[in-house]
């Protein structure tokens, strides 16, 4: 476990925060998670994820640019709330009524 002199709240705070992160990178499309992928848990270079994914240098820091402003916005939902994250900017929140 993480943390090994962290106590069992801290523990199970840990596991919700990953399950929350990969939940969010479900939600992203393919090319989206790719790229936060190979940036943040393979540690790849922009030129490495260039050569890697076939695309421009630029590409890339394109698509991790937009998945990462989707993936904050996919995380800062609350439990039970839905965001549309296969189009437009993800800002759009039109369903949002009241809160209990």
């Amino acid at each position: 476990m993480p943390g090994g002199g962290d106590g069992p709240l801290e523990n199970v705070a840990a596991l919700e925060r990953s399950a929350s992160i990969d939940a969010a990178l479900l939600r992203l499309t393919e090319d989206h998670r790719l790229v936060v992928v190979l940036r943040h848990f393979a540690e790849l270079s922009y030129s490495e994820m260039s050569d890697a994914l076939g695309v421009p240098e630029k590409t890339v820091k394109s698509r991790l640019f937009e998945a990462r402003h989707r993936l904050a916005g996919l995380l800062r939902l609350q439990p039970g709330e839905r965001n549309d994250q296969s189009g437009g900017t993800g800002t759009d929140r039109s369903s949002t009524g009241a809160r209990a």
